[in-house]
């Protein structure tokens, strides 16, 4: 099992646990993009920022997928929200 896969596990299992954890379902997001899943990753962060709309993580993660997607005008808007958090953390 590739590195990859075995955090795809890890972030599974807490979200067995702990469905509402918006980091865990980052962590899955980054977990499904490594691993070329591009919708699969797309929805993870998408649940993420159900959970944490705040969350510039997961917002670069959303436009990357998306724009892996040849949804590109989405893409820049999702872009555009991650800069956004950005430069209001510091």
């Amino acid at each position: 099992m590739d590195r990859a896969q075995e955090a795809l596990a890890i972030h599974e299992g807490v979200l067995s646990r702990d469905p509402n954890n918006g980091f865990a379902w980052a962590l899955k997001g980054d977990a499904l993009a490594r691993l070329d899943d591009p919708q699969r990753a797309l929805d993870a962060y998408d649940q993420a920022l159900r959970l944490d709309e705040l969350s510039g993580w997961a917002w670069a993660g959303k436009a990357a997928c998306l724009r892996s997607l040849g949804k590109d005008a989405d893409a820049a808007e999702a872009e555009q929200r991650a800069r956004e958090l950005a430069t209001e953390e510091g």
